[in-house]
């Protein structure tokens, strides 16, 4: 009885979870919105025409913190030439705890809050760092989890080939 139970109980799981569909490669970025460092109400369609790293992180989570000097660099090097970074802070973090990270590592961009996990829901993230890249007709074009070297000369190219898709001339 108690197998028959389990079993009922993960099929259950598996028909709420499966019927979740959330946003991937392929898909336009969904009409999320946020708060920004400024407090400032800002949708992620909003950036259509840039290029947007969206990265989903904590201050409390070692590799997001280990990417966040990476991410600046890549802000500083290509955000002239359309790049948009979107740092969403966790909403178990504090608000304080994130301005004073910003404050203390010099970070040039901008963060933002997603204050009812309404974007983390609609990206389906479920590790920390997760990042999306979002070109610049709005499409997300890549997913990464976990840390990466942005700067690293893979990275640098791939960002100035999607810099220059779509580029008014």
């Amino acid at each position: 009885m108690k197998n028959k139970k389990t079993v009922l109980l993960l099929l259950l799981a598996f028909f709420i979870f499966s019927s979740f569909t959330f946003v991937g490669p392929g898909d336009k970025v969904p009409d999320i919105k946020l708060i920004r460092s400024d407090g400032k109400i800002v949708s992620l369609r909003s950036f259509k025409g840039k290029v947007v790293l969206i990265n989903f992180w904590a201050t409390w989570c070692p590799p997001c913190v280990h990417e966040m000097p990476y991410l600046n660099a890549l802000y500083q090097k290509l955000h002239s030439k359309g790049l948009e970074i979107v740092a969403v802070a966790n909403p178990r973090d504090s608000i304080d705890r994130v301005k004073a990270f910003f404050r203390y590592n010099n970070i040039q961009f901008d963060y933002y809050l997603d204050a009812d996990f309404s974007a983390a829901r609609a990206f389906g993230v479920r590790a920390l760092p997760t990042t999306f890249v979002v070109d610049r007709k709005g499409v997300i074009r890549n997913k990464f989890i976990g840390a990466r070297p942005w700067t690293s000369e893979e990275f640098i190219d791939y960002f100035r080939s999607l810099l220059k898709e779509g580029k008014k001339k």
